[in-house]
């Protein structure tokens, strides 16, 4: 994968996740207690300096009732 596919997951996946922690009215520190890691991992995937292993996109995925693929494909959100 090119440092441009990683980058577009990246946004792509922050901007899904923020959507989703201000709809679902959650903060970056409850969200981070859910999932069991730190809040500056949270912090982290929001600023795309990184994206959380599938395990963690699975939880996401539970929490939010939204299929794994949502966070990382620009066109799931037309389809659902």
């Amino acid at each position: 994968m090119s440092n441009e596919e990683i980058e577009k997951l990246k946004a792509i996946f922050s901007r899904r996740l923020k959507e989703l922690i201000d709809a679902n009215q959650v903060n970056q520190a409850e969200l981070a207690n859910m999932l069991g890691v730190s809040e500056s991992t949270v912090g982290k995937w929001i600023l795309m300096k990184t994206y959380p292993r599938m395990g963690i996109v699975e939880k996401l995925s539970v929490i939010f009732n939204v299929p794994k693929n949502y966070f990382f494909d620009e066109d799931e959100a037309r389809r659902t």
